[in-house]
């Protein structure tokens, strides 16, 4: 029967009290608003009815098409469950819903119907309700990522959120800066209520890169991962620092090694061995010194001994590959030892060899000196026969002749048998 038809049965006045209850009831039942509650907290839904006068029986329907039935005769104003508050005032005019502990199943339309029981009218609104979720993400693993040679690295990512956040690869920029990643192949697939990302990238060798994932949606504050170490792996590799030398037994000696790979190669000093040489003897390490991906290693020798004596080289291994360095040849020489006896013996020639040589000089002394006094007496017999020559100079002249004559060879033969430095090295008296 049409409505109109039905409103001109009537008398004017319960026609116009029916189209004013109608109107009102469409009102109610057209009106939808929606409610932002965010996730894990108390979620609040507030009613307002413009009818009233009476009790009435509150019946909430739930998204999940399940009711939660007030009844104000039985519960007064306000009902509470573990999960749900119900509070209905002014008659009916206002009704509230309280949800605690709000999760996504809590997210849909909620209705409010009331029963007036003294008339049989009844009233109803819905809302929508939203749940809201700030941004959260983390990484499919956490770890250090080593990442083979010239190879690309994954980076998984885990994201939530209502609304559903956007998500970026970050990097830390030489700057200090978190910068998005250039050049990054992205994969994403969703599986309610996560959306997992996957970023593909490249990581140079010896260039690590830290990165790290960010996610933001309306409701503030941003979410992001923690820093992830990214680090190519190549294969060790190692070099020898010292050089080949010779010391006597009893020495100690430090040997010098630089290796580098990734991941850090385990790095060891070995000796060739002089009867097989594919045997091999291990040395421990002293000491490391770490320069970026170089490190420095000091194997120390202490008290050589002769069978020491061999090729030592360094050699090197990681996860990606095995090296060594050249070969440097340790020579270990036998030290001397001297007894006491023999000692003594050696101290006694030398204070019998310094006595000789003194005692030559003092005959070499002692045979100038005496080549001095002869010099002296055939000087004073010269002047002795001189004066007695002269004496006689009337009595004989041929003889004092003869006498120079025979004087004259005389000299002429001792000058050629006596060396010339004796007689000037000599001094006369009253010199």
């Amino acid at each position: 029967m049409d409505v109109n038809t039905n409103l001109k049965q009537l008398s004017p006045n319960t026609s116009w009290l029916l189209f004013a209850f109608m109107v009102s009831l469409s009102v109610s039942l057209n009106e939808n608003t929606e409610v932002l509650t965010q996730f894990g907290t108390v979620g609040k839904i507030e009613l307002n009815f413009n009818t009233s006068g009476h009790v009435p029986i509150v019946t909430w329907t739930l998204p999940q098409s399940t009711t939660f039935q007030h009844d104000l005769q039985v519960d007064n104003v306000v009902k509470t469950t573990k999960d749900y508050n119900s509070t209905v005032a002014e008659n009916g005019i206002f009704a509230a819903l309280e949800i605690y502990n709000v999760n996504f199943l809590d997210a849909g339309t909620y209705t409010c119907h009331m029963d007036f029981s003294d008339t049989g009218r009844s009233s109803e609104r819905s809302i929508q309700v939203s749940v809201i979720d700030p941004a959260s993400i983390r990484y499919a693993w956490n770890d250090l990522l080593h990442i083979s040679l010239h190879q690309f690295a994954n980076v998984c990512c885990i994201s939530k959120g209502n609304p559903r956040p956007s998500v970026e690869l970050q990097w830390l920029s030489t700057e200090g800066d978190w910068e998005i990643l250039p050049n990054v192949t992205e994969y994403v697939y969703h599986i309610e209520p996560y959306t997992y990302w996957t970023f593909k990238i490249h990581v140079a060798v010896r260039q690590p890169l830290q990165v790290r994932c960010f996610a933001i949606n309306k409701i503030p504050p941003a979410a992001t991962t923690q820093v992830l170490n990214l680090v190519a792996k190549y294969p060790a590799s190692v070099r020898m620092l010292s050089l080949s030398t010779t010391v006597p037994e009893g020495s100690d000696i430090t040997i010098e090694c630089q290796s580098d790979g990734h991941p850090p190669p385990n790095t060891r000093l070995v000796m060739l061995s002089n009867m097989n040489e594919s045997e091999w003897t291990h040395l421990p390490t002293k000491a490391k010194m770490n320069n970026k991906s170089i490190t420095t290693w000091k194997f120390e020798l202490e008290g050589l001994a002769m069978n020491d004596t061999g090729e030592y080289q360094c050699v090197a291994n990681n996860s990606e590959g095995y090296a060594s360095s050249k070969t440097i040849e340790i020579n270990v020489t036998s030290r001397v030892y001297l007894s006491r006896a023999l000692l003594a013996i050696v101290i006694s020639a030398v204070l019998a060899f310094i006595s000789l040589v003194a005692l030559l000089i003092q005959l070499l002394k002692n045979r100038h000196d005496r080549s001095c006094l002869f010099s002296s007496e055939r000087k004073s017999r010269y002047r002795f026969q001189k004066e007695e020559s002269n004496d006689d100079n009337d009595e004989n002249e041929r003889q004092k002749s003869d006498y120079y004559h025979n004087y004259s060879e005389g000299i002429q033969l001792y000058a050629t048998t006596i060396p010339t430095y004796e007689f000037t090295s000599c001094k006369e008296d009253g010199e």
